[in-house]
């Protein structure tokens, strides 16, 4: 792809729902993963014209850092060193030679030869100075190729589990890998085995086996071996001593294979170099569309998620208010029908306090009393809902990494993984953004819930009926004893009255107050979750995304 097909991929991105509506963005939570693939485009598109980048790997003992050496043509990667550390060494030409180090914290200062030197070494204090370093950029005028620069990390001998997200990285950004092969052990399965995971990342390899002095086998022999059993992995093999080359340049044995790799590199790749790079940028640049490809349909799937969990939130509390009305019905049942049977309440209204009076102040005592309870038990609701679509957004946002990393994997993706899918925390963080915004945002909202029911129940009246029936038992005080057992009856009848009015009041407050209540939850949820766009817009914006992921899948 050429520079104007980069431009044109910048154009198709801009037009991203992504890229242009900060609130679904920020919904999805792929921030991170957008700017990258921004800034990786930006990276190819500034690097078509730049020095070709050869990255050099290999097992143990192979060879490499004399290679590097012979290939410079002096000393700055000494042999024999134990591949302990995983820093970076970038060897490259430059008419003023220097070495510079770059810290992790992302200080940098320039450094002598002999200084430089003292970076290597397998005890305590080096390793434990080379843990702070990430980088190490040597620059030098005996360098023989202007058009290279060679990549090494003493730590990356080979791809393990635990260096392969930095051999990943530092491929992505390559052109090309020189793999260094021990001519003794030539034909190890496991190798092979670790060759065929970088074929996968989407660069060249070129094979070097080394150290042709040491065996008995001709050169010849030792191509035609590695061909025959995998040449479908390399695009050249070479067959050289770098000793001797480093030690006697000219006019060793084996000179003519090591002029024949370097004749290779020379007029081969450099004089190839754009063809290369522009191989290598579509490489990348079909991993990149790749990528923004899956990051748009991920969207897709959280938004499509967000509405299906917004209707699972309904109803989780459609269920849960049923369940709260029936418990609190019961509670209110229980507390009026003793009150109905209450023989002080009863003495109160023969002694001739005022019923309407004593009904409010049982009115107010009971709603105290189930407001209590029912605080407590709407607090426990929107935990144990909350914590329920939690979960629900947990499990989907793990589950969507897996699909996400592996779509990525399939389209060739250089990056490999997601990095943001490295910890537990990561994924916690991005279900956050599309989640119902942690319990404190809900947990406002049934505060102030909570607080709207106690306000409207402690100015609840009770109905004149009773004021009615009391003035009636008052007319009646004071006559013969005869009609005792009737006022009984009747005060009886009227502190029954009072328990029924009270628990009639109770149920319909508290009825239209939980309605009232989780219906306030539900729109709360509704804006939270969506970010307070309308949720009839969704839809259409999940449609958006779809069709991009289609467009940029299209993209030659």
């Amino acid at each position: 792809m050429s520079q104007q097909q980069c431009m044109n991929l910048e154009k198709l991105f801009n037009t991203s729902l992504l890229r242009n509506n900060k609130v679904i963005n920020d919904l999805v939570g792929l921030q991170n993963e957008l700017d990258d693939v921004t800034q990786h485009l930006a990276k190819i598109k500034s690097e078509q014209m730049t020095t070709l980048k050869v990255f050099l790997m290999g097992e143990v003992k192979a060879g490499k850092s004399t290679l590097i050496n012979a290939l410079v043509g002096q000393d700055v990667s000494p042999v024999n060193v134990l591949e302990a550390t995983a820093t970076i060494w970038e060897i490259g030409y430059d008419d003023q030679p220097k070495a510079t180090v770059i810290y992790k914290n992302g200080s940098n200062h320039d450094i002598s030869h002999a200084e430089m030197m003292s970076l290597y070494g397998t005890d305590a204090d080096i390793l434990k100075q080379a843990e702070e370093i990430n980088k190490i950029i040597i620059k030098t005028n005996q360098h023989q190729f202007k058009e290279l620069l060679l990549i090494d990390s003493p730590g990356l001998g080979t791809v393990t589990s635990q260096n392969e997200e930095l051999t990943t990285s530092i491929m992505q950004d390559v052109d090309l890998a020189l793999w260094i092969f021990n001519a003794n052990h030539l034909g190890q399965t496991n190798i092979l085995e670790k060759i065929e995971e970088l074929i996968k990342l989407g660069k060249p390899i070129i094979a070097v086996i080394n150290k042709i002095d040491e065996t008995e086998d001709r050169p010849e022999q030792l191509v035609r071996y590695l061909r025959r059993n995998s040449e479908e992995y390399f695009q050249e093999i070479f067959a050289v001593s770098a000793y001797n080359a480093l030690k006697q340049p000219k006019n060793n044995e084996f000179s003519e294979y090591f002029d024949e790799f370097k004749q290779y590199l020379l007029e081969q790749i450099s004089r190839k170099a754009s063809q290369v790079k522009a191989d290598s940028v579509e490489s990348s640049l079909r991993a990149l569309i790749n990528r923004e490809k899956v990051l748009h349909e991920s969207a897709a799937r959280k938004l499509n998620k967000l509405q299906q969990e917004q209707q699972d939130y309904v109803n989780d509390l459609n269920y849960q208010e049923k369940r709260f009305k029936d418990d609190i019905g019961i509670t209110i049942e229980m507390r009026c029908h003793e009150l109905s049977n209450d023989t002080q309440l009863g003495n109160k209204i023969s002694g001739g306090n005022a019923p309407g009076s004593l009904a409010q102040d049982h009115l107010n005592h009971l709603n105290n009393v189930i407001q209590d309870h029912y605080g407590a038990k709407f607090r426990n609701i929107f935990d144990e809902t909350n914590q329920k679509a939690e979960q629900r957004m947990i499990n989907f946002q793990q589950n969507e990494w897996i699909n996400l990393n592996r779509a990525a994997q399939n389209g060739g993706d250089i990056d490999g993984v997601f990095k943001t899918a490295a910890t537990s925390a990561a994924i916690h963080a991005g279900t956050r953004l599309v989640t119902i915004a942690g319990t404190a945002g809900l947990g406002t909202a049934a505060g102030a819930a909570f607080a709207t029911v106690g306000a409207a129940l402690a100015t609840v009246a009770l109905p004149m009926v009773i004021a009615g029936v009391a003035a009636s038992l008052i007319s009646n005080l004071g006559k013969s004893e005869q009609r005792n057992n009737h006022m009984d009856t009747q005060v009886q009848h009227l502190q029954t009255q009072i328990a029924s009015q009270i628990k009639n009041q109770l149920l319909d407050e508290y009825s239209n107050r939980i309605k009232i209540n989780f219906n306030h939850l539900i729109k709360e949820h509704e804006k939270l979750i969506f970010s307070g766009l309308d949720k009839t817009q969704i839809p259409q914006y999940e449609r958006e995304l779809e069709e991009y992921a289609r467009r940029i899948s299209l993209v030659e």
